[in-house]
């Protein structure tokens, strides 16, 4: 068996979309292929897909923009949660190795 792990930015439905897509080629034509789904994306979203051999598990890859509203960016925020994921993304990994 081999594990594939997939981390998609769960911004939007596009990443995710075409993501589950090249899943669904991969698993077909590798009956021998698990792949973990690491992504925030919605999870009802990626149940629409209808994929075997797919474990989905919620991962923010990145933090995306913080927006006050549709024009407006707030860059203080969005440097803070970059900043923190990493920090945790950091740790997540140093506990598994």
């Amino acid at each position: 068996m081999v594990t594939l792990a997939y981390y998609v930015s769960g911004h939007g439905f596009g990443h995710i979309s075409r993501s589950l897509e090249v899943i669904r080629a991969l698993t077909t034509r590798r009956s021998d292929l698990s792949v973990i789904l690491r992504t925030s994306a919605p999870r009802w979203f990626i149940d629409l897909a209808k994929l075997h051999g797919v474990e989905c598990e919620t991962f923010e890859t990145d933090p995306g923009m913080t927006q006050a509203d549709s024009l407006t960016l707030d860059i203080p925020d969005t440097t803070a949660r970059a900043a923190a994921r990493s920090e945790e993304h950091t740790s997540e990994l140093q506990s598994r190795f």
